[in-house]
């Protein structure tokens, strides 16, 4: 696919931030690269063409949403032994539950992933692969996002009894969901706690009872047909959602396709993993 073709497709079907670059490139690319680097023409023009770009679009089998941020970055290069070729960070793909790959784009042109696998041989079977790829991505729960969950007091099968906070919601004609009750029952009351000394709160529901009004909104980034969300966390300068289907959210954008998922994510954001790269659950 060429340049022009792609920008059409991906600007009228998708989302797309496009950025051309306009600094020189090729003379940070010379001293970048070494003697093995004999052929960098196809690095350097697609370099130049692109300075930041991102790509938002559904995937067509499943209900994730992924997201490319395409960026070359010149000044960040590596040389992998089992290429024998200079590669430059080229950014990366991420879906609603985390970052999916990192990308990498070689001296030769040629594009691969945080792994060494080759995602595409050139520039326009690469422009191919951003509208084309699917991952149905749903990541593996490192055992490190259970103990941190422990430390703040969870465990498997908590159940805080919700029978009041439900009632008191009732009673202003708000009805919770049964997943946004199952989220409230094992999360609300603990602090997740990182070392570098971020928390976040998910709020119990004494706290929620005692402002039951402030504690709800219909979210007019309803994922559903029910638009009512509710605070379950006012952690930082931003509250995560509780969406009526169990997913967190943020500014309206899910966290996750699973409720775990979703903690999972806010783990990492937490923790600062946020480019950690997740292996995919088999």
């Amino acid at each position: 696919m060429i340049r022009q073709e792609f920008l059409k497709i991906a600007s009228e079907r998708y989302s797309l931030y496009f950025k051309p670059r306009v600094e020189d490139v090729e003379s940070v690319i010379c001293e970048k690269c070494g003697e093995n680097d004999t052929n960098i023409n196809a690095v350097i023009d697609f370099a130049e063409w692109i300075d930041n770009a991102v790509l938002k679009r559904p995937e067509i089998n499943s209900d994730d949403v992924l997201q490319f941020v395409v960026a070359p970055c010149i000044d960040s290069a590596e040389f992998w032994s089992d290429i024998k070729k200079t590669v430059f960070y080229n950014g990366y793909i991420a879906g609603l539950a985390g970052v999916i790959k990192t990308i990498y784009v070689s001296s030769d042109g040629k594009f691969y992933d945080h792994k060494h696998e080759l995602i595409a041989a050139n520039e326009e079977d690469f422009l191919d692969y951003l509208l084309s790829v699917e991952f149905d991505f749903h990541p593996v729960i490192k055992e490190c996002v259970y103990d941190t969950l422990r430390e703040a007091g969870w465990y498997e099968g908590r159940c805080v009894d919700v029978t009041e906070l439900n009632d008191r919601f009732k009673a202003v004609n708000v009805f919770l969901s049964q997943a946004q009750l199952d989220f409230l029952k094992e999360f609300s009351g603990i602090t997740l706690k990182a070392d570098n000394g971020y928390k976040c709160r998910f709020l119990s529901a004494e706290k929620i009872l005692s402002n039951i009004s402030g504690y709800y909104t219909n979210n007019k980034y309803r994922q559903d047909n029910c638009p009512l969300a509710v605070i379950v966390s006012d952690a930082a300068d931003f509250s995560y959602y509780i969406q009526t289907n169990g997913i967190i959210s943020i500014r309206g954008i899910p966290k996750g396709r699973t409720t775990m998922e979703c903690i999972n994510h806010v783990i990492k954001n937490l923790f600062l993993w946020t480019f950690d790269i997740d292996e995919p659950r088999k």
